[in-house]
């Protein structure tokens, strides 16, 4: 079963670290979750509310392989919202090829893959049906005039995630993640007070004065995600207000779907196994191939954050809380926006600090931080990985922001590193013995170490306090002070 705590606190823990302090008044969580609750004929109290009875007579709802979609129908008589769905359903589809290409096993992957790509190519020319908004069941598939060869595609796809044969194992969950998508902040934040409503033991998490600023928010297995950002300047008068993802590049939405769904992908097929710096660098890179980019403001240090930041672990975190403030999401280390995987923002770090005799013997394994003033730094030095960074000194507050930007870089470029580069030849091996983790991830008892999964897999330790004995991350150090 999907545990309701667990994913509340991480929400809670992301919330306290990632966002900006929000001054009173708090946000009309109560009139928000009256005004929706009236405005989709919610008769009922919170305990006899039926979530996914709701969704199925409100929205667009198809299942789509390990996943469920759900697209609000309201405004999809509009040619905008019916793009937003298929430009969104497109991308979930795109995410789910990847994945099989990365981690998919035989035939049935393969099989999978063309089904797959069937149904992109059919959704790229389906015809919006609007007539059919007013139907009792609503899914992407009759909303864009499926045929009977798109729905056994989509069948088939679903069949292979859910038994196993795909990529080899079985989710870890019955129960399916569902991806709910928030086309504006208004509704966004509409969602965030309903779940405050219909859950009242949680109440507190959701109805939140941070909450204006997340682009993500979990309630049991809905994962619900705002498609606009905050707005740069809040007006507590109209906390709604918000940006297009898209405003500054064309893929900045699917970017932020694809790398927050790759969460929910992970959470399917490994519940909690993998270490969440792990799982945060592989989801972000799902992105950057899908899209070659990913300036998404989740990951790092950015306004709207509400899972990664102290939740995905921060080597050197206090796992006491504290609040940090709000930083562009615009950052040197976004210089590249992730298109080389962010290998020119670290190796120029890592230059620049192996220049400076403040930074120590150990050349390859320091970085250089900036304070939110922009004039003080400060010198970072591996390990950032593992139990070997479990223990490290935070910095100072003021070097927070900048800190956590490259983490988020860290984080990507190493299983970049590891995914292409790890088993010692690049390549074809190297990505087989990636798979041959995440299958042995899969397979073990709950409580397993991933550290010593990793261990295992690759037959060196993921980190250390030096170079020597020889372990993955001052691999990865070295061979990064070889890039360009």
């Amino acid at each position: 079963m999907f545990h309701r705590v667990s994913l509340v606190s991480v929400l809670l823990a992301a919330t306290a670290w990632c966002q900006t302090p929000i001054s009173d008044p708090p946000p009309p969580f109560a009139e928000f979750a009256a005004a929706f609750g009236k405005a989709h004929h919610v008769e009922s109290d919170p305990a006899n509310f039926d979530v996914q009875a709701f969704f199925v007579r409100e929205a667009v709802f198809e299942r789509v392989g390990p996943f469920d979609l759900i697209y609000p129908r309201t405004g999809l008589e509009s040619k905008p919202r019916q793009e937003e769905l298929r430009a969104m359903a497109s991308c979930i589809i795109e995410l789910e090829a990847l994945w099989l290409e990365w981690f998919g096993t035989g035939a049935s992957a393969e099989a999978a893959r063309a089904d797959l790509a069937l149904l992109k190519r059919w959704l790229a020319t389906g015809r919006p049906q609007p007539a059919k908004l007013s139907d009792p069941k609503l899914g992407v598939l009759d909303f864009f005039a499926a045929s009977d060869k798109e729905r056994d595609a989509a069948a088939r796809v679903t069949a292979v995630f859910q038994d196993g044969t795909a990529l080899g194992y079985k989710p870890k969950t019955e129960t399916r993640m569902q991806i709910l998508l928030a086309p504006t902040r208004k509704e966004f934040l509409e969602f965030v007070a309903f779940f405050g409503w219909a859950d009242p033991d949680h109440r507190a998490a959701f109805w939140d004065n941070g909450a204006i600023r997340w682009t993500e928010c979990f309630w049991n297995a809905i994962q619900v995600l705002s498609l606009e950002d905050p707005a740069g300047k809040m007006d507590l008068a109209h906390p709604w207000d918000g940006t297009s993802m898209n405003l500054k590049w064309a893929t900045g939405a699917v970017e932020h779907v694809s790398t927050r769904s790759a969460h929910s992908l992970c959470t399917t097929f490994f519940g909690y196994a993998l270490d969440p710096a792990f799982e945060s660098g592989m989801c972000q890179n799902t992105s950057i191939a899908l899209y070659g980019r990913n300036n998404a403001r989740s990951g790092g240090s950015g306004r709207g954050n509400s899972v990664d930041g102290i939740s995905m672990f921060v080597p050197g975190g206090q796992k006491s809380g504290g609040r940090l403030p709000g930083y562009s999401a615009d950052s040197p280390w976004r210089a590249t926006a992730g298109s080389d995987w962010f290998v020119k923002p670290l190796r120029t770090s890592q230059r620049v600090a192996s220049k400076d005799a403040s930074s120590g013997k150990e050349k390859t394994s320091t970085f250089e931080v900036t304070a939110t003033d922009n004039v003080k730094k400060l010198f970072v030095r591996a390990p950032f990985l593992g139990d070997a960074a479990a223990n490290k000194e935070v910095p100072a507050k003021e070097f927070l922001p900048d800190y956590l930007e490259f983490f988020r870089a860290y984080k990507s470029c190493f299983v970049h590193w590891l995914f292409e580069e790890g088993a010692g030849k690049s390549g074809k091996p190297s990505r087989d013995k990636f798979a041959e983790l995440l299958r042995l991830v899969a397979s073990s008892p709950e409580g397993a170490r991933f550290e010593d999964l990793l261990s295992k897999a690759y037959g060196l330790p993921w980190s250390g306090a030096d170079p020597k004995p020889e372990n993955l991350e001052w691999t990865f150090l070295n061979w990064l002070s070889h890039q360009k």
